[in-house]
């Protein structure tokens, strides 16, 4: 098919809820819809956005995540809910990798992945895994019916501070995704979004790697 029309044929992967924060695990969301400091220039620049699936969402009982709240048991981590979900993931990545193989195919640039870096399902590698991480936040004296931004954000760590404790877990989405695309001979630019690092650097950060003037 060949056509010609306004688009740039350039486009960006980003996280779901760095999009819609209304996605995010209850108790975490730091603004009330998107990041708006870097999803306006990119928008701005003419650059396209994918909105990648959530996993959590699909998987932990929908946006209250109510498998989490009412059928997490340490003593009982045999559930077939939390044996599938690394499974369900990887269907899921696979997808997203198809729809970026999709674009590069017919012309596209893909700049690259804006992806949630400290998530057990959206980061990388050195990260705490799912569901570790929701019985160590039990063990810290969290409460699902009393989840507070300004008590949850001190409980974080970057990544950097998770690997430098021992953490060693990878996102089980976005590792998944980032060995499909490799595999397929693609090269990714992954970016990590940490809530715990200065907004500033991070949108410099973003605005370097997608060639975005900041002026």
């Amino acid at each position: 098919m060949k056509f010609k029309d306004n688009r740039s044929m350039k486009i960006v992967f980003v996280s779901h809820c760095l999009i819609n924060c209304n996605n995010k695990f209850p108790g975490y969301a730091d603004v009330p819809g998107a990041y708006n400091d870097f999803i306006i220039p990119i928008l701005q620049a003419g650059i396209g956005i994918f909105q990648m699936p959530c996993p959590e969402v699909l998987g932990w009982g929908g946006i209250g995540r109510k498998r989490i709240e009412f059928d997490l048991d340490r003593n009982n981590l045999d559930q077939d809910w939390i044996k599938d979900y690394p499974k369900m993931c990887a269907k899921w990545a696979q997808w997203t990798a198809d729809q970026y193989q999709d674009y590069v195919d017919n012309g596209y640039e893909v700049l690259g992945i804006i992806h949630t870096g400290d998530s057990p399902t959206c980061g990388l590698d050195y990260v705490d895994s799912f569901p570790q991480i929701h019985i160590d936040l039990l063990d810290s004296g969290i409460n699902w019916d009393h989840l507070v931004l300004d008590e949850l954000i001190p409980l974080l760590e970057t990544p950097e501070e998770m690997r430098a404790r021992g953490a060693s877990g990878k996102g089980a989405f976005m590792s998944v995704l980032r060995d499909e695309l490799i595999a397929r001979g693609l090269e990714p630019v992954f970016l990590p979004y940490v809530p715990t690092k200065p907004m500033q650097d991070q949108v410099d950060m973003y605005m370097k790697a997608l060639k975005i003037s900041n002026s």
